[in-house]
C-alpha cells in the first residue's frame, strides 16, 4: 500500500488547475496502488483554503505559519520532507510549475546522497538494523541499492510496522517492536545501523545513537538523517519559524549543534543539505557520541572508510 502526498500549490487564495491536476494524478496513483493520497497545503492562514480540498476526496494536512506566507526553497523541502517520514509517503508529487521543478530535487537530494552511501557502506550479505523504520521507506531503498542479507525493522508503533510488514514482502525483512534508545540486541550483532528522520522525534538522540555504536562490529557502520538547526543568520530564524508552525502538529524539533549526536574523526562524515536544515552523518566503531570532538576509542576500524 503506497501513500501518495501531493504538494498543493495555491495563488491569491485559490487553487489553480495545475494543482487539481497534481490531485487527480495522486488519487489516480494511489487507487491503483491500494494507499491513501494526502494533499500537503503549506502556507499561512491556510486552514480555510486547506478545507476545500476535502471536497476532492483527499486526506488534508495542512502546515500554516509565516515561514510559509512566500516560497522559501529551504523551509518548503525541510516542511515536505517532515511529512514524507510522518505520513510515510512513498511518491511526492507537485505541479509542473517553477515551484515544483524547484521543490522536487531539493527534496530528492537528501534521499539520493543515503542511497549513494548504501552501496559503499552495506556488504553483500549484511545484516542491517533500521532503526524507527516507520512504514519501512528507508528499508525499500536499502534493498533497491545494496545486497543484504537480512535486515532487522524496528519501530515503536504497531500500526507503522504493520504496514511496513503489507508493504514488505522480501523474507530477507524482519520487524520488531522496540525503543530505539533501549534496544535488546547483543553487542556487535548488526554490520550497519541505519536510521533515517527518526532522531529528532526523541527527547535524547544521543542515547540512540549509542545503542547504534554498540550494535554495530567492528568494522560496522552508522549512517542517520535528521532535521537539524542551522547555526545562524537568516536560516536560523527561519528553522525557528518553521518550528513554531509545527507546534502541536507533529512530534519533532530541529537538532542543533549542540544536541546532535557526532564524532569528529577521519572516519566520520557529516553532511548538510537545504542551507543547514537536514544532515546525513557517517559514524564508525571507534566514535564516540559525548563530544564531537573526543579522541577515538580503542580497538580501530579495520581498513578504511570506503566513499
Amino acid at each position: 500500500m503506497g501513500t501518495v502526498l501531493v504538494v498543493a500549490e495555491h495563488l491569491h487564495g485559490k487553487f489553480p488547475k495545475t494543482t487539481l491536476v497534481s490531485i487527480a494524478a495522486g488519487k489516480q496513483m494511489a487507487t491503483h496502488t491500494g494507499g491513501t493520497c494526502i494533499a500537503a497545503v503549506l502556507g499561512q492562514g491556510v486552514d480555510a483554503l486547506a478545507g476545500e480540498l476535502a471536497e476532492y476526496g483527499v486526506d488534508v494536512v495542512a502546515v500554516d505559519g509565516a515561514p510559509f506566507a512566500h516560497y522559501l526553497a529551504d523551509a518548503h523541502t525541510a516542511a515536505v520532507a517532515a511529512l514524507v517520514e510522518q505520513k510515510g509517503a512513498e511518491v511526492v508529487i507537485a505541479a509542473a510549475t517553477a515551484l515544483g521543478k524547484d521543490l522536487l530535487p531539493r527534496l530528492a537530494g537528501q534521499w539520493s546522497h543515503l542511497e549513494r552511501l548504501l552501496p559503499e557502506c552495506v556488504r553483500d550479505g549484511a545484516r542491517v538494523l533500521d532503526a524507527g523504520t516507520g512504514t519501512g521507506g528507508a528499508i525499500e531503498s536499502l534493498l533497491r541499492h545494496a545486497s543484504p542479507g537480512e535486515v532487522m525493522g524496528v519501530d515503536l508503533s504497531m500500526g507503522m510496522l504493520r504496514m511496513a510488514r503489507r508493504k514488505i514482502k522480501d523474507p530477507r525483512v524482519k520487524f520488531d517492536v522496540q525503543d530505539i534508545t533501549r534496544l535488546s540486541y547483543p553487542d556487535r550483532g548488526f554490520d550497519v545501523a541505519l536510521s533515517t528522520w527518526t532522531l529528532e522525534t526523541l527527547p535524547h538522540p544521543r542515547q540512540a545513537v549509542r545503542e547504534f555504536l554498540r550494535l554495530i562490529k567492528d568494522d560496522g557502520y552508522v549512517i542517520y538523517a535528521f532535521s537539524s538547526r542551522p547555526a545562524a543568520g537568516l536560516d536560523r530564524a527561519y528553522a525557528a519559524l518553521l518550528e513554531r508552525a509545527y507546534q502541536g502538529s507533529l512530534r519533532w524539533h530541529l537538532l542543533g549543534k549542540d544536541e546532535r549526536p557526532y564524532h569528529d574523526c577521519a572516519h566520520s562524515s557529516l553532511t548538510t543539505f537545504a542551507r543547514g536544515l537536514a544532515t546525513v552523518v557517517v559514524l564508525r566503531k571507534c566514535c564516540s557520541v559525548e563530544a564531537p570532538d573526543n579522541p577515538c576509542l580503542p580497538g580501530a576500524v579495520n581498513g578504511q572508510r570506503r566513499g
